[in-house]
């Protein structure tokens, strides 16, 4: 039902492409991944990439920062995904030259509990008394009530770094030709020691 949503990652002439952002996570206030909609952030976003390279809906960026096109936020948005956007500017690394791309900065609203942890199978910080941060997870099993819920993306507060899409979604991108996603199926996913 749900699957682990990455951007993927792209060789291209013997290189890795990934963005680089300004301002940084932790420039933006409050932090970028805890889903409240952001305080302090610039009037536009800038991402650095190597301008004679593709340019994927979902363009990897090394900040954390989501880099997205203008097609992929609206098509999100249309299928009930909370978020804000913002304006960017995508320049050449290479020249400092504007590409006129029309990518955004994306940043997800939606933050909720999901994880069963009885039937998950994971690793915890220290001896996982607390179960406060989850160090590796070898089977990731969703809550009865979240997959209840059949929200099309959000981000799982207990492993918050992690974006999960509902197969719909993906069928609904997938139609788009929207490019630069990996769906990882939770039953696959693997992260850790």
């Amino acid at each position: 039902m749900y699957r682990v949503l990455r951007s993927k990652i792209i060789g291209w002439r013997g290189k890795t492409l990934l963005a680089r952002s300004e301002p940084l996570l932790h420039e933006c206030e409050p932090h970028w991944w805890l889903a409240q909609p952001l305080t302090k952030r610039p009037d536009r976003f800038r991402f650095y990439i190597d301008g004679r390279g593709p340019r994927p809906d979902n363009y990897p960026c090394g900040s954390g920062i989501d880099m997205h096109s203008r097609r992929l936020v609206e098509l999100l948005s249309a299928q009930g995904v909370r978020h804000e956007a913002f304006p960017a500017d995508v320049i050449d690394a290479r020249t400092g030259e504007g590409l006129g791309s029309d990518y955004m900065a994306f940043h997800l609203l939606e933050i909720h509990p999901a994880v069963d942890h009885r039937r998950s199978d994971l690793t915890y910080d220290g001896d996982g008394a607390d179960r406060a941060v989850i160090r590796a997870v070898r089977r990731l099993v969703l809550t009865e009530e979240c997959l209840r819920a059949g929200r099309p993306m959000f981000r799982p507060a207990e492993l918050f770094g992690l974006v999960l899409v509902h197969e719909r979604l993906v069928a609904v991108m997938e139609d788009h030709g929207i490019t630069g996603n990996v769906y990882t199926p939770l039953e696959q996913f693997r992260v850790g020691g």
